[in-house]
């Protein structure tokens, strides 16, 4: 591609413009995919938790000793203690999930932060260098203006020819060094 013509300016236009979408597409469709997915992550373990936390008493046989025994969940033990055994049990459980969901949001935007000012930074670089190859391709296909040249003719160098010169200059009216 050649700056030369206006077909290779509107391609690399077209080229810069392109990149610059697609990456910004591209960060902003993982960034909403992400969150979504962690969101989904977070809601389904909370589901799982309440579901281990009332389920523990027909799981006994599969969890083993994961379980209070007797659970907090079931009938049988609704007495105060293990009802507020089970309530902590859970809170401290959701509390876990939701830090942790907090963390892992938390680390993904601050390596979109850092991919996002590496891809600007290194756009901002791409730019600088195709604005200078552009200047300096403007500049050896641009001529410089011609500049005229007007020659002061010999000056005098003593009071006498000074003298002389002044006088010569009235005479020259049109100033093209002849006497009218």
């Amino acid at each position: 591609i050649t700056f030369q013509t206006e077909e290779g300016r509107r391609a690399c236009c077209c080229c810069c413009c392109c990149c610059c979408c697609f990456c910004c597409c591209s960060c902003c469709c993982c960034w909403c995919c992400c969150c979504c997915c962690l969101l989904l992550l977070f809601l389904l373990l909370l589901v799982a938790a309440v579901c281990f936390c009332c389920c523990c008493g027909s799981w006994w046989e599969l969890v083993g000793s994961w379980c209070i025994q007797p659970s907090p969940c079931t009938p049988k033990s609704l007495g105060k203690s293990s009802s507020v055994i089970g309530l902590l049990l859970l809170l401290f459980l959701l509390l876990f999930l939701l830090l942790l969901w907090l963390l892992l949001v938390v680390v993904f935007l601050v390596v979109v932060v850092v991919v996002v000012v590496v891809v600007v930074v290194l756009f901002i670089i791409v730019l600088l260098v195709v604005l200078l190859v552009v200047v300096v391709i403007l500049w050896a296909l641009i001529p410089p203006p011609a500049q005229k040249m007007t020659d002061p003719g010999p000056q005098p160098k003593t009071a006498q020819e000074k003298q002389l010169w002044d006088a010569f200059q009235k005479f020259d009216v049109n100033g093209d060094g002849k006497i009218q």
